[in-house]
């Protein structure tokens, strides 16, 4: 495979992913030296993160007795053993729970636990998934570029992956979004080499949240599209009939008929809640209504809205996908997971953990491009080390706009990442590992 002049593990998985280099924009701060420099910054502020986050799990969680919501998913699996209503039949808060009924064969598992006990290995098992799903991530870019990512840098983003606070928020909370990024990425992972297998996957991650159908796009981008289409069909019909004896059929009507179109169209105000419909009624009304659970409903408007942007944004990832598949399907991934947190009614802080691929690949692009790069990269992901519900007092003390900004700092940050990974992309690439011609 023919190099560029750009040399270095990171610099091939950054055309990798898509955002190709042209040697002579390589600043003298990318030089070898400086890429460490910020691979060990990035590794420092993971790590500090990451201690933080376990201290505060382990203290104000496990040794306390708290399990988070948790206990929701816990309660579920318990009513479904004993035969009782696992659904409420009313909607009108994003409490309870409203998952898609095979989503429960997980929560079942845990059942024969006690629920501290239970809370402590699904904790386990949030840090676990969120570990395989970055270097699993990352072998995929080191994979496409035919070099791998240097040793430090790989560890530097596991550890911030770990470390920040979207998957923080899901250990506390003991939530599936980091398990759902995992079979998200594994899915791309087997697009190539397992079709059938990336589409069981990927029918998998939906019947646990809904929002992964969103890259079935790359499904119809793919030369093997039946094979994936037939392990997404299988899962999805099987699914249900394999679990019969456990989970009764009445449960997906309940879900799909009620359920859903009454969740979709609820939302809150609270700073937890990291949507860009929530930031906007955040905006127009005073700051102490930010830290506040009141419920209020999407309308028609903004709900047709979102839905519109999310298949819009599919669509055109799908058109762009079709002209080189290779180069580009990994940006494309990226950005489309980037995008759910933000456009979906409900975008909890916990549900940022699906900007991690998109994080990943700003970092290597900025690893590359020298100290003001990575500068605002940094800057960029540095207001997901905050948890986003914590109200910060200082912040508090503000005028109103640069406070309701402050609180609005993930979906703003993301926006920013996405607009940063199209304007690159806009530069033009070409398959991977091949310069453009010229270079």
């Amino acid at each position: 495979m023919p190099e560029s002049s750009t040399s270095g593990g990171d610099g091939a998985a950054v055309r990798a992913v898509g955002l190709k280099i042209p040697s002579s924009s390589v600043s003298p701060g990318a030089d070898r030296g400086g890429r460490r420099i910020f691979a060990m910054v990035l590794l420092v502020v993971g790590a500090a993160c990451l201690l933080w986050g376990f201290y505060r799990f382990v203290s104000g969680y496990l040794l306390v007795g708290k399990v988070g919501d948790f206990a929701v998913y816990y309660e579920a699996a318990q009513a479904l053993l004993h035969h009782l209503p696992v659904y409420e039949r009313d909607i009108t808060s994003p409490n309870g729970f409203l998952y898609p009924p095979v989503s429960l064969g997980l929560f079942v598992l845990f059942a024969p636990f006690s629920p501290q006990v239970a809370y402590a290995l699904f904790a386990v098992v949030v840090y676990g998934s969120t570990a395989f799903a970055s270097w699993l991530f990352l072998r995929q870019v080191a994979a496409a570029a035919g070099k791998p990512i240097s040793q430090l840098m790989l560890i530097a983003c596991a550890v911030f992956g770990l470390g920040f606070a979207p998957t923080y928020l899901n250990v506390i909370a003991g939530q599936v979004n980091t398990l759902v990024l995992l079979l998200c990425v594994f899915y791309l992972y087997l697009l190539d080499r397992r079709p059938l297998l990336a589409g069981v996957l990927l029918g998998l991650a939906a019947w646990i949240k809904v929002y992964p159908v969103l890259l079935g796009v790359f499904v119809l981008a793919h030369p093997r599209y039946r094979k994936v289409l037939m392990g997404l069909a299988w899962v999805f019909f099987a699914a249900p009939l394999l679990l019969a004896w456990l989970i009764p059929i009445n449960l997906y009507r309940d879900y799909f008929f009620s359920v859903l179109p009454q969740v979709s169209r609820i939302g809150t105000v609270h700073i937890y809640n990291q949507s860009i419909a929530a930031a906007v009624h955040r905006f127009f009304r005073p700051l102490a209504d930010a830290f506040n659970w009141e419920v209020y409903t999407l309308s028609t408007v903004g709900q047709g809205i979102s839905t519109l942007v999310l298949s819009g944004s599919a669509i055109v990832v799908l058109l762009w996908l079709r002209r080189d598949v290779t180069a580009r399907r990994n940006a494309g991934f990226a950005i489309l997971l980037a995008l759910i947190p933000m456009l979906i009614s409900l975008g909890w802080g916990y549900t940022y953990v699906l900007v991690l691929p998109l994080i990943f690949m700003l970092l290597l692009h900025a690893a590359e491009r020298g100290v003001w790069w990575q500068a605002a990269v940094l800057m960029l992901i540095s207001g997901f080390c905050i948890p986003s519900y914590s109200e910060v007092q200082a912040i508090s003390r503000l005028p109103q706009m640069p406070a309701q900004l402050f609180y609005a700092r993930y979906p703003l940050a993301t926006l920013a990442m996405v607009i940063a990974a199209l304007a690159l992309l806009g530069r033009g690439t070409n398959v991977v590992g091949h310069p453009p011609p010229g270079e």
